[in-house]
């Protein structure tokens, strides 16, 4: 599956997050980290256009639809938790 509208949507809320807070992130020593976590998913989605003849003939977005497996089947048992409060 592809999921391209959620991915599109984090990068760009990461990337208005570094617009906002450059200063923050440069004295953290973390600009470099978050900008190859923006070009990878940017990156991505671009090879997701293909073109032909300077113009985008196809974008491909959800290859797959869901299957019924994520949707009828629980794949973990919820159990009971107790807690003590110390």
């Amino acid at each position: 599956m592809k999921f391209n509208f959620p991915m599109s949507f984090s990068v760009t809320t990461l990337a208005w997050g570094v617009l906002e807070y450059w200063d923050a992130y440069v004295s953290a020593g973390q600009l470099d980290n978050v900008v190859d976590s923006i070009k990878w998913p940017l990156d991505y989605l671009i090879k997701c256009h293909i073109q032909s003849n300077g113009q985008t003939t196809r974008l491909y977005a959800q290859v797959t639809p869901i299957p019924k497996l994520y949707i009828t089947v629980c794949i973990f048992k919820i159990k009971r938790m107790t807690f003590q409060i110390i």
